[in-house]
C-alpha cells in the first residue's frame, strides 16, 4: 500500500491517475488543520505496513494550512521510529523549510549561491538592502514555495512603501534573506529534476512575468507555456554535485533551480524538496509521464 502525505489535492491528480493505470493501492492522508490523521496517531501503535510518500509543501499556510507542515513532521517522525520507508523522510524537512539550510547544504558539495544576509525586522531589511546592494537586490522569505515573499528591490522608498503596505506579509518564521539580484540575460532559470537521486531533466522556465515559478500544470493558468524541458543538462559537473547532495540529505525527489549571469556563471539559489512537473511540458518533448514513471518505480522497489 502507498500512503501519499500531502496539503493540496491538486498537485497529486496527475499522480494518483498514473497510479491507478497501473493498478497500484494508495490512499490519501490529507494533512491541514481539520486533518484528523494526527487526532487518531497512538504513539504507543504501530503504523500500517507500506511506503509513505511525504508530499507536504513548505508552502501550506499560505493555503490555510498553518501547521499541516509541523503535523507531518510529527507524523514522519513516527513513522521513522518504526522503519517505514519514507519517501522524502525525516531529512527533507530541514531543507524544506529553511533556504538558509539550503544554502549551507549547496556549499559544502561546492555550489556557489548568491550573496545573501539575514533580517528579522524591517528595518535591517531596509539597512542590509540599502548598505550591501545599494537597493539592487532581492529578498525573500526563509520559508517560501511559489514565488512567496519574493520582491525585487530598486530602491529605498520603493522598499518602504512596500513593507508598509498591506500586501508586505512578514515571513512566517520571521526570517527575510536580502540577496544579490542575479540578472539572467535571457530572463531565464533552470530547474534540475532529481528522483532517486538520478538526473531525470532540466526544465528552463521563462522568468519575465515574475517569480512564481511552480511548474505544475494547475499553477500554469495564462494558457502560455513558460517552460520548456531539456533532456540533456548544459550542466553536467552541477549535477553531479546535485546528486551528491541529495545523497548528503536523504532527498529521494527534489527540483533545485539555478540562474546563469551575463558572464556564464551559474548561481543556485532554490531547492524544492516536493517538486512539481509539467505534464504538458512533457508531451512537447516527447517524454509524457517521465517523472511520475520515475516516482512510481520508487513505489514499486522501495529503492532509496
Amino acid at each position: 500500500m502507498i500512503y501519499i502525505l500531502h496539503d493540496n489535492k491538486k498537485w497529486i491528480v496527475e499522480l494518483k491517475k498514473h497510479l491507478d493505470e497501473n493498478k497500484l493501492e494508495y490512499k490519501e492522508w490529507f494533512i491541514d488543520d481539520e486533518s484528523s490523521v494526527l487526532e487518531n496517531l497512538d504513539l504507543d501503535g504501530v503504523p500500517p505496513e507500506g511506503i509513505f510518500y511525504n508530499r507536504v509543501s513548505a508552502s501550506s499556510h499560505t493555503r490555510g494550512a498553518r501547521y499541516s507542515l509541523e503535523d507531518s513532521r510529527a507524523l514522519v517522525e513516527w513513522l521513522g521510529s518504526h522503519n517505514r520507508r519514507v519517501i522524502n523522510g525525516r531529512g527533507t524537512f530541514n531543507l524544506e523549510t529553511s533556504k538558509i539550510s539550503q544554502y549551507l547544504a549547496l556549499k559544502k558539495v561546492g555550489v556557489k549561491t548568491p550573496e545573501t544576509y539575514i533580517a528579522t525586522n524591517k528595518n535591517a531589511i531596509i539597512k542590509l538592502c540599502e548598505n550591501k546592494f545599494g537597493n539592487n537586490c532581492i529578498i525573500k522569505d526563509n520559508r517560501s514555495g511559489s514565488g512567496i515573499g519574493v520582491k525585487r528591490v530598486i530602491s529605498r522608498d520603493s522598499l518602504v512603501e512596500y513593507l508598509c503596505s498591506p500586501s508586505y506579509v512578514p515571513p512566517i518564521d520571521g526570517i527575510t534573506l536580502v540577496q544579490e539580484y542575479i540578472e539572467s540575460p535571457e530572463r531565464y532559470i533552470t530547474r534540475v529534476e532529481l528522483i532517486g537521486g538520478n538526473y531525470v531533466y532540466s526544465v528552463r522556465v521563462d522568468t519575465s512575468n515574475g517569480f512564481n515559478l511552480c511548474p505544475a500544470d494547475e499553477c500554469n493558468l495564462t494558457g502560455k507555456s513558460k517552460f520548456t524541458i531539456i533532456k540533456e543538462s548544459p550542466h553536467p559537473e552541477l549535477i553531479e554535485k546535485y546528486r551528491q547532495l541529495a545523497k548528503n540529505n536523504n532527498l529521494d525527489l527534489c527540483g533545485i533551480e539555478y540562474i546563469v549571469d551575463g558572464e556564464g556563471d551559474t548561481y543556485t539559489y532554490d531547492i524544492n524538496c516536493n517538486t512539481n512537473y509539467n505534464t504538458k511540458a512533457e508531451e512537447r518533448a516527447g517524454i509524457k509521464n517521465l517523472a511520475v514513471n520515475k516516482i512510481t518505480e520508487l513505489f514499486k522497489t522501495g529503492d532509496k
